[in-house]
């Protein structure tokens, strides 16, 4: 019994982690969709960091569907898109699709379709532009210009070797500089010691100065180009203009994780509140399993009583199964007198309904049935007369009994004394 009340409660575990399982695969939403229509797109990327199977694809910030496959080929990556059937006359050939920072904090990207601009739907499409501007994208059409922004941390990275010459160029200018500190200072120390020293040590000095000043002239104009670079400011003011939003998203993604913190406190709750109720359904099912227990010796019991039974109907049988030949010869003996009784009794009631029958004239003859009652009466009557008289005739034979010389004559030639009677 222990060895099934341990089977049945592992059963009501399992039964409740599959529950607890589906709950949270539709509360944090990985589900696939299959109750609505969609058709498909196939977009090509020249890379697709950060995208996975179910991301979600955006147009405005709305969801309008998901990536269902992701393939690598030879030189870029195809992504197969499912859109939903309600956003198709949404979505017309004036988006284009684009892969974008979804979180810096996870480091997913998001696949959304941006409206582009005049010069990129011409070089896009070109001719064709006119015609299929306003027209929707259709099922498994094949779109071969899929977009993918640079990433801004990506961008800084990839100044690393730049700025690493650039700082190697202004530690050079420095040490230059501190150069020509030096042999400033050791001039002025000559200067001040040696009064009056040839022309030549002093046009060395300045050559020497010249020479410094040179250097550091041209270590400045290495900054300046690199920093005049027209494709370095481009993308330090992209990285600086997507620097706020980057820090938008990541404030945002931090809520996010609050609430899903939130969240998953919440889950441990119900979590808890499902214990006690598997706890509380376990201690049922050891109170049904005493209940089931009870029953099945009670069920015990009446087997035996039902045993004890057919036993003592089987002693009853077994003489009536010995004399089965005489009792059935006896009840062919009985229903035959009983069919003779019942021939009998229907004669009676022929007899009975007859119509010139007695019973028949009385039940029907109005007079015969006053002249019956008032015969009744009369008797009743006179019984009710002779009763008086019955009572003189026994008062009178006692009297007799006792006294016989009441009679007259002969009591008086009777020679017995007077009182004495037949007692």
């Amino acid at each position: 019994m222990d060895d099934n009340r341990l089977k049945f409660g592992v059963g009501v575990l399992v039964i409740a982690a599959i529950g607890i399982g589906i709950i949270l695969t539709f509360l944090f939403g990985a589900v696939p969709r299959v109750l609505t229509g969609e058709y498909k797109l196939l977009v090509a990327f020249p890379s697709a960091d950060g995208i996975s199977t179910n991301t979600p694809v955006l147009l405005r910030g709305v969801e309008i569907g998901r990536v269902i496959d992701k393939q690598l080929r030879e030189d870029d990556v195809l992504l197969t898109l499912g859109i939903d059937t309600e956003y198709r006359d949404n979505l017309s050939h004036e988006y284009l699709p684009r892969i974008g920072t979804g979180s810096v904090i996870t480091g997913d990207s998001k696949l959304e379709f941006v409206k582009a601009t005049e010069e990129q739907l011409t070089s896009i499409h070109q001719d064709r532009l006119p015609q299929i501007r306003n027209q929707a994208y259709t099922d498994e059409q094949y779109l071969s210009y899929g977009q993918k922004s640079s990433d801004p941390f990506n961008l800084m990275f990839n100044l690393e070797d730049e700025l690493r010459s650039t700082m190697e160029s202004i530690r050079r200018a420095g040490g230059s500089l501190e150069t020509v500190g030096t042999n400033v200072n050791q001039l002025v120390a000559d200067a001040r010691n040696v009064v009056g020293q040839a022309d030549d040590e002093l046009g060395d000095v300045s050559e020497e100065a010249r020479q410094a000043l040179i250097e550091f002239q041209g270590a400045m104009r290495n900054i300046r180009e690199l920093l005049g670079d027209p494709e370095l400011k481009e993308s330090l003011r992209q990285a600086l203009a997507e620097l706020p939003d980057v820090l938008n998203e990541a404030q945002a993604t931090l809520q996010s994780s609050q609430k899903t913190f939130e969240s998953f406190e919440k889950v441990g709750t119900r979590f808890e509140r499902v214990g006690a109720e598997a706890e509380k359904t376990v201690q049922n099912v050891d109170r049904t399993v005493d209940t089931v227990r009870d029953t099945v010796e009670s069920a015990q019991r009446s087997f035996l009583s039902a045993e004890r039974s057919i036993a003592n109907i089987e002693k009853i049988t077994e003489p009536i199964a010995e004399n089965s030949e005489n009792l059935v010869r006896q009840a062919l003996v009985s229903l035959a007198n009983l069919d003779r009784t019942l021939r009998q009794i229907e004669t009676f009631g022929e007899v009975l309904n007859n119509s010139d029958g007695t019973v028949r004239r009385l039940l029907e003859d109005e007079d015969l049935y006053w002249q019956i009652r008032r015969t009744v009466e009369n008797v009743e009557q006179a019984s009710a007369k002779i009763r008086p008289i019955l009572d003189d005739v026994r008062v009178f034979s006692d009297k007799i009994a006792r006294d016989p010389r009441e009679l007259g004559i002969r009591g008086a030639l009777s020679k017995r004394p007077s009182g004495l009677g037949l007692k």
